[in-house]
């Protein structure tokens, strides 16, 4: 009876290979993903990884890297859903655990300079949102010199924060 059930699972993971589940083509797109991703040409890995996402959905590693080029490009919801993604599939993944951390540690301070930029400059709320910008901002470059947090800039009337953003252009 073991014999049987050694030759059915031989069978089947031969036949799984023979069926494309890892196939040669997946390793040249990994190779050509990563060497994108290494070289700084984001769209292209983006592109490649995104392919791999599909082939390959219970791997991490693909998930992991979508995540950096999307924080890397200014895409923080995109970045925080991959590493998410990349979480699902192993848990014990420091590096993603760290990322999402800084992703969301970013969007805080975002959150505090749209608060000041919203509420008189001598408000409680914005005294004490100048403070955790300055408390978050000290978490993500430990070893930087302090500064105090930048005075935020004041909404004319009708402007939303995504004009201004989008007058100012990427930061």
């Amino acid at each position: 009876m073991r014999r049987i059930a050694a030759v059915a699972l031989v069978a089947a993971l031969v036949g799984g290979c023979a069926q494309g589940l890892v196939r040669p083509d997946y390793y040249a797109l990994k190779l050509g993903a990563d060497d994108a991703y290494h070289a700084g040409d984001y769209a292209a890995a983006q592109a490649h990884y995104r392919v791999l996402v599909e082939a390959v959905p219970r791997e991490a590693d693909p998930w992991f890297k979508l995540g950096n080029i999307h924080a890397r490009l200014g895409q923080p919801e995109a970045a925080v859903a991959a590493y998410q993604e990349a979480l699902l599939r192993d848990p014990q993944l420091g590096k993603a655990w760290n990322n999402l951390a800084v992703i969301h540690l970013r969007q805080a301070v975002n959150a505090y300079l749209q608060l000041c930029r919203h509420t008189e400059p001598g408000a409680p709320l914005c005294a004490r949102a100048r403070t955790m910008i300055s408390g978050v901002n000290g978490l993500l470059e430990p070893d930087a010199e302090p500064r105090p947090p930048p005075e935020p800039q004041r909404q004319s009337a009708g402007r939303t924060p995504a004009t201004n953003a989008r007058e100012q252009g990427p930061s």
